[in-house]
């Protein structure tokens, strides 16, 4: 068996794992992916380790979509497919609370998340 990153290639060339619901997408990967990137293409980053990004997908991507995402999160991308339906409900929550949340304003916000990471190692942020 190889490293994440071998099996989220390995894993593209196939049938994607599939996950039955998609319910709660975790806080801190929320602002992965800007909302109308989210909208647009009916994905959602769901959970990270070790440089690989779990993306939930409506449908499969190609090569093209797949390397946008990467360019966006800065991550490898392993693929799920979840319900169609699932997916767009979660995308209406997290639409709705950066509505609530676009009230108040935080520095983090202006910043992708690879950044605020990198700023938070070099102790810049408290």
């Amino acid at each position: 068996m190889g490293t994440l990153k071998e099996m989220a290639y390995l894993v593209r060339r196939g049938p994607l794992p599939r996950l039955p619901s998609l319910k709660y997408v975790p806080v801190r990967y929320r602002r992965w992916l800007p909302l109308s990137v989210a909208k647009r293409y009916q994905c959602l980053v769901i959970g990270a380790a070790q440089g690989v990004a779990t993306v939930a997908l409506a449908r499969p991507g190609d090569a093209a979509f797949y390397t946008l995402l990467e360019e966006i999160t800065t991550c490898t991308v392993f693929p799920v497919l979840v319900p169609p339906s699932s997916l767009r409900l979660a995308i209406k929550r997290l639409e709705r609370d950066q509505r609530r949340l676009s009230l108040s304003i935080h520095p983090t916000d202006f910043l992708p998340p690879y950044q605020i990471r990198t700023l938070s190692q070099l102790s810049l942020f408290s």
